[in-house]
């Protein structure tokens, strides 16, 4: 994850193309955010960017967080493994899995919070706050408890009890919320905005997509081998995405996007979203032409 010091890193709005300074107060283009409509997606959320000469290794993966700042854990470099049973069930001879329940708190979105959590490390910050419906709040306490700082996660008296747990098992503090997510997130925002703490909302702060294009470095490595190619890199075909917000997706485009700006792959694989037909969100949006359609 090292990178010469020719890379200047930013925050950029795809939206409008408004370029910001990285700072911990900064989540959304002022400009793009002053158009939010209710009951649609956020507006104004950036991306991070960067450039000139990545001078990095050929296994090393820009990142806007120096990695002497990254929490003691070991996050990513999880396996890909060949699933012969589900080869044969659904015809596909050269699937692959990205295992990342393997990741220290079984879930992907600790890739997230170790980039938040190394963001927050580095610019001296004591504290993270975020709302969840469960998998961001234990992902988030988890990583921030190795990295010796304070989360205080605000959390739907309805979400999983096993999530309470996690939060609380590893001593972050645990605000229930009457109500939705969309209350939680709310709240919580307030509470940064209050306190001066970092948030780690996911689709707010842009450092969440950031951690999560990880993945897809470490698929055309691992591919690479697994599959026998003898490249040093080898880019998937297609590759399938598990969506809720689309966080995860936007990730994993992300990376693949910047591995063929680094020249490691020619060009970007066909992403697939797939969701839940309980939590289609997305998948009824490109049905009915819109959210709230």
């Amino acid at each position: 994850m090292e990178q010469g010091d020719a890379v200047r890193w930013f925050y950029r709005c795809p939206e409008c193309g408004a370029e910001y300074e990285i700072e911990a107060t900064r989540y959304l283009c002022d400009a793009c955010a002053a158009k939010q409509r209710p009951e649609q997606p956020l507006e104004g959320v950036l991306e991070c960017a960067w450039e000139g000469d990545f001078g990095g290794g050929p296994d090393d993966i820009p990142l806007p967080v120096a990695r002497e700042f990254l929490p003691p854990i070991p996050v990513g470099n999880t396996p890909m493994w060949e699933p012969h049973r589900l080869r044969e069930k659904t015809g596909f001879p050269r699937l692959f899995l990205k295992d990342d329940t393997c990741e220290p708190t079984g879930s992907f979105k600790d890739r997230a919070s170790y980039l938040v959590a190394g963001f927050a490390k580095q610019r001296g910050i004591k504290e993270i706050a975020l709302a969840s419906t469960g998998n961001a709040a234990s992902s988030m306490s988890g990583v921030g408890a190795a990295a010796g700082l304070k989360i205080t996660v605000f959390l739907p008296k309805k979400a999983p009890l096993a999530k309470r747990v996690q939060v609380l098992q590893y001593g972050a503090e645990l605000r229930e919320v009457d109500g939705t997510y969309d209350v939680a997130f709310d709240q919580s925002l307030a509470y940064s905005k209050a306190t001066g703490v970092l948030s780690r909302n996911t689709a707010y702060n842009p450092l969440t997509i950031e951690g999560k294009k990880t993945v897809s470095f470490e698929m055309v490595r691992d591919l690479a081998k697994v599959a026998g190619s003898g490249k040093a890199y080898l880019a998937p075909d297609h590759v399938f995405v598990p969506v809720g917000d689309g966080v995860i997706i936007a990730g994993v485009y992300k990376g693949f996007e910047d591995l063929v700006r680094l020249g490691r792959i020619t060009a970007v694989p066909t992403i697939w979203a797939c969701q839940a037909e309980g939590s289609s969100a997305i998948a009824r949006a490109l049905e009915s032409g819109g959210f709230g359609a």
